[in-house]
């Protein structure tokens, strides 16, 4: 199994979070794994917002509270899970909304410094 990764930065440069391309079933090891996607296994740490700050693929687990448990290979069919950054994007800010605190952005491609 493959997860695509886009690697998201804030106008300094730091990370700001990781989002997965979408998969579609062929790109799954087996039919366990795609049954149990974005329900009990999925990429990255959620938090309350819906960020993802962590490009790990993860079991998660509600008992008394979430908990997101690191998985390297499938635990149906045991073949490795690969992650490869296919994009990698800067936020810049365009304009605040005056009504509220909201402050709007949109994503610019890096580009490599040794291309033209």
């Amino acid at each position: 199994m493959k997860i695509y990764i886009k690697e998201i930065y804030n106008e300094d440069m730091t990370i700001y979070k990781y989002e997965s391309f979408e998969l579609g079933k062929e790109e799954f090891c087996c039919e366990d794994m795609y049954e149990a996607w974005d329900l009990y296994i999925g990429f990255g740490v959620k938090d309350s917002f819906g960020g993802k700050y962590n490009n790990s693929v993860n079991i998660h687990y509600y008992e008394y509270g979430w908990d997101e448990y690191e998985i390297n290979y499938c635990p149906f069919c045991g073949e490795k899970i690969e992650k490869e950054v296919k994009e990698k994007v800067k936020n810049i800010k365009i304009k605040k909304r005056r009504s509220y605190t909201e402050t709007i952005y949109k994503e610019e491609p890096i580009k490599n410094k040794r291309t033209k």
